[in-house]
């Protein structure tokens, strides 16, 4: 999905709320939608949704609007909520506003800094051992500051302590360093 068919479908979803909710966009599409890397997003995950008792409105104002929008049916899920102890420390902090849903009254969008996605590509690589060519095209354009790779190095550092094997991701981040 493009940036454009995202915000259709965030759009539409915000149609259908009847009462405010904010939700953090993690991954790929909040990249595409901060226009951080050039390719399509294959889904768009929700990191937190608030107030958390509204996890089930998103996802079923997801799948009503993917028809419409010839979207995938989970284009938009909460599946990564699941492996929120796997986010980096201080991700909450780090959260950026996604003002192009200003004019949405129900509807608050926050997407997850580029140093936090960045740390999720690298632990994604490692756990389904994901496409290195295409995490390190990802990490190119995203041209992360000093400050964002510091997130990622302090998250490696953080999953390795508690038993994680990281070396691959340590490859690949000084490939791009």
């Amino acid at each position: 999905m493009n940036k454009e068919q995202i915000e259709s479908g965030l759009s539409s979803v915000a149609g259908l709320l009847n009462s405010p909710i904010t939700i953090v966009i993690a991954g790929s599409a909040a990249l595409v939608l901060c226009e951080e890397i050039t390719r399509g997003a294959n889904d768009c995950d929700i990191a937190d949704v608030l107030p958390i008792s509204a996890e089930q409105i998103v996802n079923n104002a997801g799948n009503k609007v993917s028809g419409t929008l010839n979207l995938p049916a989970d284009w938009l899920n909460t599946c990564c909520m699941a492996w929120k102890e796997d986010f980096p420390a201080g991700w909450q902090g780090r959260l950026r506003a996604y003002d192009a849903f200003n004019a949405f009254t129900d509807l608050t969008v926050r997407l997850m800094s580029k140093g936090d996605c960045a740390a999720m590509l690298l632990l994604r690589l490692v756990n389904i051992n994901d496409d290195w060519e295409q995490t390190l095209i990802d990490l190119k354009q995203m041209h992360l500051t000093g400050d964002d790779l510091e997130v990622v190095r302090q998250h490696l550092l953080h999953l390795e302590v508690a038993g994680h094997e990281m070396s691959q991701a340590r490859v690949v981040l000084q490939i791009y360093t």
